[in-house]
């Protein structure tokens, strides 16, 4: 009976761990499927301090994610590099075959990214080995503003991929969506838009998200790629088709994301309808927003602010005009925003206020946005160096 009694007992055990046991995390763009872009905290605030900072040898451009101990990020070189979170010291690079503008995913011990040749890429995270390389096709046309053609100033980023249930999402400058096997490369399916697709595709486990430079956001069958609905931009006449590159973040049963139409969009998931839109100050929104206890925050271009809103209804809350345009995303730890500007300036913001209460400042513009962990923040900048901050003094230095 005792025997009995053992066995019967080491199998519910067992049985709690396999129920309890918590799936793989994932190291990725905005710091998860949802692109919420909300970190733990607490972040630093103060005059941040610079614990180390790396040269990559060239324009970081790409945003840093952190898995296991070590920082992962491309540079505008064609150069992959893994650094030790705590020192900046290198653990590996390689070579891709042209600049890295995508933000790594992190999985399985794999890391994937798109290079700007729209190859996509799988290395071992331990040492950079190649697992497998996906090349996709050529670059679409692409007129950033009608009558112009000023496509190097306005192309910033390459998709960065979105790894969920053994698969690898992505979007390319040939105009797809793409679903691969994360293990192989093999190509589950993709999808045709009309432009380039720079957005990073978001999921709530059902349904891939990713906007166009078509103007489109369109919801696919996570499964088998099958068009769900989409929803087209209002435009302007000088940006008629309000392309975007702004990636989608999910919550609260809404799909964020903003345009080159100036609008900041809220659309409702399942059926593609518009629940509300909010002018951003007749600018641009290349930032992916963040989402956080019911307000929605996101940068603006040539407003030159951070702007929050009621996440359910859009209503305007606060903006705090900063130092230049932004194209970074926000990203939220703690009670603080933390937001990057072409100034070369990274600012912590109180959340419910908007009032800052931190920042660092650098030699160059930041398109990268930041990660938090541990309460420190990492940043790429065009500068050529990788950073890490922590929190520092809250009186100037000097006086």
């Amino acid at each position: 009976m005792n025997r009995l009694h053992s066995l019967v007992l080491g199998a519910l055990l067992a049985a709690a761990v396999v129920q309890t046991a918590p799936a793989a995390a994932v190291a990725e763009f905005h710091g998860g499927p949802d692109h919420a872009g909300v970190f733990a905290g607490p972040g630093p605030d103060g005059f941040f301090k610079q614990l180390w900072r790396f040269n990559a040898g060239h324009m970081v451009v790409a945003s840093p994610v952190l898995a296991g101990g070590v920082l992962y990020a491309g540079a505008k070189n064609g150069n992959f590099y893994a650094l030790d979170a705590k020192s900046g010291a290198l653990e590996w690079k390689f070579a891709a075959d042209a600049p890295i503008t995508s933000t790594a995913a992190v999985a399985d011990g794999r890391v994937y990214f798109m290079s700007g040749a729209n190859t996509l890429y799988a290395l071992k995270a331990t040492d950079g080995s190649l697992s497998w390389i996906r090349a996709t096709g050529p670059d679409l046309p692409f007129d950033a503003m009608a009558g112009f053609n000023i496509v190097q100033d306005w192309d910033y980023w390459t998709s960065s991929p979105l790894v969920f249930k053994g698969r690898v999402f992505v979007g390319s400058g040939d105009g797809r969506i793409y679903a691969l096997d994360a293990r192989s490369g093999e190509v589950a399916w993709s999808f045709a838009t009309r432009g380039r697709v720079r957005s990073s595709p978001a999921t709530d486990g059902k349904t891939v998200y990713a906007g166009s430079f078509d103007g489109q956001m369109v919801a696919l069958d996570m499964r088998t790629g099958k068009l769900r609905w989409s929803f087209h931009t209002l435009g302007t006449p000088v940006f008629p088709a309000g392309s975007i590159q702004s990636s989608p973040t999910l919550s609260n049963g809404l799909v964020y994301f903003g345009a080159r139409d100036f609008n900041l969009n809220a659309i409702d998931a399942t059926s593609g309808r518009e629940a509300w839109h909010q002018s951003v100050k007749n600018s641009w929104v290349p930032s992916t927003p963040a989402v956080s206890e019911g307000r929605v925050y996101t940068g603006s271009a040539d407003g030159r602010a951070l702007f929050a809103f009621d996440a359910k209804t859009g209503k305007p809350l606060w903006n705090t005009p900063l130092d230049n345009l932004i194209f970074s995303s926000p990203i939220v730890a703690g009670e603080r925003v933390y937001i990057a500007s072409l100034g070369g300036t990274v600012f912590a913001l109180k959340s419910a206020s908007g009032e800052v209460t931190g920042y660092t400042l650098t030699e160059d513009r930041i398109l990268s946005s930041p990660w938090i962990e541990d309460g420190v923040l990492y940043f790429g900048n065009n500068d050529g160096y990788i950073y890490a901050m922590s929190a520092g003094a809250h009186r100037f230095p000097g006086g």
